[in-house]
Order: structure tokens, then sequence, then C-alpha cells
């Protein structure tokens, strides 16, 4: 497969009535801002695979395993030929070609973002972003839980600020640096989370399940590395190891309640690949291991 266009800012247009949107902030996002289709249907594999790299600038192993994981567990199979959408997303891009091929009933996996909701699949209970199935649901709430999300970014709080305050009369400039990152901040600009905030919030959320239940094996990689995607793609990284990545607190709260972009982020500028995903996963996965043993 071929290297990704450039990324090109799209403007930020809320979900709709009738929009399909997943419990995942990172593919809300994009498709608000029109970087999948807006309405969230029948999304393409290939489609998603590119623009995976191209915001997130995740490799293409990785991102053909998240999209692969996403279509298989989740998907629809069908041999249903694609509806010809009138939407400006595809109206734009798609080819005749491309038109012929969607018109052949071959077989295939429907994916909507709402699919991904199906409780139990990808999705799993103590989410960090979003509440709980109801018992016997076969779907989990795909719009985020504002509680959930202000206690996210909250997390760690009362811990000393990371980047100056106004009582230093400094200013500092955090250019890209291999991760999604402002252009400049001034004084003061801004707290943030880093790994052991997001180990701490995902350590909180799993000890409030009820008695008796608890994620399984599966899903708790799962929610590990959603902790290590989240730092990979979103964070500030800091000097020395990838484990001392930040992220905004103000970001979190755009990303997972607004579902939108963070004003000022900007796409990671090294690849983001299985190996530092994976290396963060295993440090939050100990950082978590850790607050067990003394909690």
């Amino acid at each position: 497969m071929a290297s990704p266009a450039p990324f090109v800012a799209k403007p930020f247009v809320p979900a709709g009535d009738g929009d399909s949107r997943s419990p995942c902030p990172a593919l809300n996002a994009l498709a608000n801002h029109n970087y999948l289709p807006h309405d969230g249907r029948d999304l393409r594999f290939i489609e998603l695979v590119n623009v995976l790299r191209i915001v997130y600038r995740l490799s293409l192993p990785l991102a053909v395993i998240l999209a692969l994981a996403g279509f298989v567990l989740c998907g629809t199979f069908t041999c249903k030929p694609r509806a010809w959408s009138q939407s400006p997303h595809n109206a734009n891009e798609r080819t005749i070609a491309r038109r012929v091929v969607d018109a052949l009933p071959l077989p295939r996996f429907r994916l909507d973002l709402h699919d991904l909701a199906k409780h139990g699949r990808i999705e799993h209970d103590a989410s960090i972003g979003h509440d709980d199935a109801l018992q016997g649901a076969r779907f989990a709430p795909s719009q985020p839980d504002l509680h959930l999300v202000d206690e996210l970014a909250q997390t760690g709080i009362e811990s000393q600020p990371i980047f100056p305050t106004p009582e230093t009369k400094e200013t500092t400039s955090l250019q890209q640096k291999g991760a999604g990152a402002v252009v400049a901040y001034g004084v003061g600009a801004v707290d943030a989370l880093n790994l052991g905030d997001l180990a701490l919030a995902r350590f909180n959320r799993t000890s409030h399940l009820p008695p008796g239940h608890k994620l399984s094996s599966f899903h708790k990689i799962i929610a590990t590395g959603e902790c290590a995607l989240i730092l990979s793609v979103l964070s500030i990284p800091a000097v020395g190891s990838a484990e001392n990545r930040q992220i905004p607190r103000r970001w979190i709260k755009e990303w997972f309640g607004e579902e939108r972009l963070p004003q000022g982020w900007v796409p990671p500028q090294e690849e983001v690949g299985l190996k530092v995903v994976g290396k963060l996963r295993t440090a939050v996965t100990t950082e978590i291991a850790r607050l067990e043993r003394y909690s």
C-alpha cells in the first residue's frame, strides 16, 4: 500500500440525527471532521486504514490490525451492494470504477460506527469515557458520559503542574517531537495527564465494577491497549522515554467529551507502530498491577 496522503485539517461538524457513532472517541472525531463519512455508515476497510494512517499516523500493520478487528468482530457479513450515497464525502472521492464495484453484490463485511458498540465484542465495561451497557443490552452507549470524561480529565490533578505556571514567568514552546503536539504554548497554559494518571483512571474504573464482575483477559488487553493508543496519538512527548508523554487535560475533554480533534493538536510527527504501542501498554499494565498490590 502506498504512503498515506499528507494530513489536511478539516472543520468540525458534530453528529446529527441519524448519524452512526461508536463508543470510540478517536473514530467519532474522524467522522465529525469528515475524514470518515459523516454519517458513519458502511465504512470501507481500505478507507479506514488510510484515515488512521493519515490523521493518527498509525503504521500500516497497526492500522490494518485495528481495522480488521473492527470489521471481523463487529461487522455484518453481507452480499448486498453498497448504497449510492449522495454525501459530499463520497461524491468527491468515488470514481466511476469504484461506483461500479460498489454496485456489484460481492461478499463483504459491512461496518457502521455504531456496530462497534456491540457489547462484549471490542467494547467492554468499565470504559474510561462512556457508561456500561445495561443488563442484557446488545449495545453499549455510544455517546460520551461527560461525568466520566470530567473524572478522567481531573485524574491526578493534585499533582504538581507539568508545564510552567504564571509564577515562573517563563514561556515554553513545545514543538512537534514525534507525537501529537501543540505548535506552541505560552506561560502556564496547561496541566496534563501522564501514563500514571491514565493507569490510575483505568484502575479506578475497573475497581468500581460490581462484585464478581471482572473484565476478561481479552478485554483487559483492549483496555490497556486503549490507554497506550491514547498516549501515542494525543500526547506531547517529554524528554526521555516514551512513558514520559503528557496529554493536556483540555484535549481529553475535547477528544472524549466533544469528539473532536483538540484545538492546537497536530498528528504525530513520527509513525505510531506496534512496538511503541506495545511498550506503552506494558508500562500501563505494570502500573495497574502496582496499584492493585497497594490498594
